[in-house]
This record gives structure tokens, C-alpha cells and sequence, in this order.
């Protein structure tokens, strides 16, 4: 049955949590009522405070606690705070799946004790990559160009950042729809919709049924193309790549 969270405050935040933590791992989830992003999360943390039983889990309303949002300097919501023999030991912020949930924790519970004995932080990259979900989340795309324009380039090599960089360029590019069939048009604008929602193969599939001149294949090509890029299965993407290229 769903657990009612102990709501943490200023003035129990020393005994809840910090104090706690010296005799069992506190995750504390720092969120708001107006947060999607915190209510999606809420069933995930049910299901892993009874798979972990060790594990207190409590939650602070960053609206009602802003001195502990500037203590604890929280960017964005949700943000969980891990604890352990009274410290800090790992942070995680933005939108997270049940699986980063479980890996997050298990990154700092060690499954031989299930204790905290010394400082380990979350893998750099995951956090940022969760903030950069956060942002596509809420269309906030300037920001995302932003935080990705003061990445070093080694970073944003990286697979997962560049189809991250691939999915966000996917939703904003508009292909030239101008001078070709009304019908043409409508059905690469649906396919646009669909991998907006990432409803990549739905989309693809749309695309590549449309008996298409030669002149018209470019226009379907500048909406397959990014498309393809975007996909997380590569090897599903490369079979349709290759499926384009034989039409």
C-alpha cells in the first residue's frame, strides 16, 4: 500500500536526518505540489522504501523551506539528498526513472553492508544528463543550448550527450515544406509530432510509405534524417537508414 513520507523541516531536519543517517541511510526528496516531475517519482520511492527497509525515506517542500533550498543550494526539482553517518554522501537532481532511482542509492548502499562508510558522490555525467531531461521536459531549449555551449567538447563527444544534443535538434528543426503536395506536407508534420514524443518508429514508418518523387525526397529527408539520429536503438536506426537509401 502507498506510504505516507514523514514531510522533513528546518527544525527537524538535524534529528530526522542528519542525525538519523549515523544509524541508517536517509534519502530525503526535496520537492513541491506544483512539481510533475515529483509526483511521477513518488510510486518509485514507495516501491524502493519496501525493497529497502534499511532506507528512510522523508520529503522537504522546497516552497515552505526555503532556508533549507539555499542551505543545501538546490537548482531544480526533484532533488534527492542522500545521507549517511551525518553527511551528504550523493546528490541527484531533475527528472529520474525508477532504474536511476535504484541505481542512484545502490551507487552509494554497497550491497555487502548496506552502510555508508565513506563519501561517494554520483557519477557527474548522469546528474547532468537528468538536468538536460529536465530542461527538454519543459521546452526549455535556450537554456539546454546554453548548458550545452559550456560543455567541453569532451563531454559533449560523448554518446549519450550527443543523442541527447540529436533529440533536442530533432523537435526543433522545421523542414521547408513550401512548393510541395498539401498531403506531402501534413504527413511530415505528423511525423514530426510523433517523434516530438518519441514515437520514433511510428514516425519513420510514416515517412518511408509515402510514394515520393525525386524532388520530394529531400523534404522527407530533412524530417527522416534527424529522426534516424535521434533513436536510441542504433541498430534499429541503421536498418531503416539503410531501408531510405534503397528506396
Amino acid at each position: 500500500m502507498p506510504k505516507t513520507f514523514i514531510q522533513v523541516t528546518d527544525s527537524s531536519f538535524s534529528a530526522l536526518v542528519e542525525d538519523a543517517s549515523r544509524h541508517g541511510p536517509v534519502l530525503v526528496e526535496v520537492w513541491a505540489p506544483h512539481c510533475a516531475p515529483c509526483r511521477a517519482l513518488e510510486p518509485w520511492l514507495n516501491t524502493l522504501q519496501y525493497s529497502m527497509p534499511h532506507l528512510t525515506v522523508l520529503k522537504l517542500n522546497a516552497e515552505s523551506e526555503l532556508s533549507m533550498v539555499h542551505r543545501w543550494q538546490i537548482k531544480q526539482l526533484p532533488t534527492l539528498l542522500l545521507f549517511a553517518d551525518g553527511e551528504l554522501q550523493a546528490r541527484a537532481a531533475g527528472v529520474i526513472t525508477s532504474k536511476q532511482l535504484q541505481e542512484f542509492v545502490a551507487s552509494v548502499l554497497t550491497p555487502a553492508s548496506k552502510d555508508i562508510t565513506e563519501p561517494c558522490s554520483v557519477n557527474a555525467d548522469h546528474v547532468l544528463l537528468t538536468e538536460l531531461e529536465q530542461l527538454i521536459a519543459c521546452e526549455e531549449f535556450e537554456m539546454f543550448a546554453q548548458k550545452i555551449a559550456n560543455l567541453p567538447d569532451a563531454v559533449t563527444r560523448a554518446p549519450a550527450f550527443q543523442l541527447i544534443i540529436a533529440r533536442v535538434n530533432a523537435r526543433q528543426i522545421t523542414p521547408e515544406l513550401n512548393g510541395i503536395d498539401q498531403h506531402l506536407a501534413a504527413s511530415i508534420q505528423n511525423a514530426r509530432r510523433l517523434s516530438a514524443n518519441e514515437d520514433y518508429c511510428q514516425a519513420i514508418e510514416l515517412l518511408l510509405a509515402i510514394d515520393a518523387t525525386l524532388a520530394e525526397r529531400e523534404a522527407i529527408a530533412s524530417a527522416l534524417l534527424p529522426i534516424l539520429d535521434t533513436m536510441t536503438d542504433r541498430r534499429l536506426a541503421h536498418q531503416y537508414r539503410r531501408l531510405w537509401l534503397q528506396r
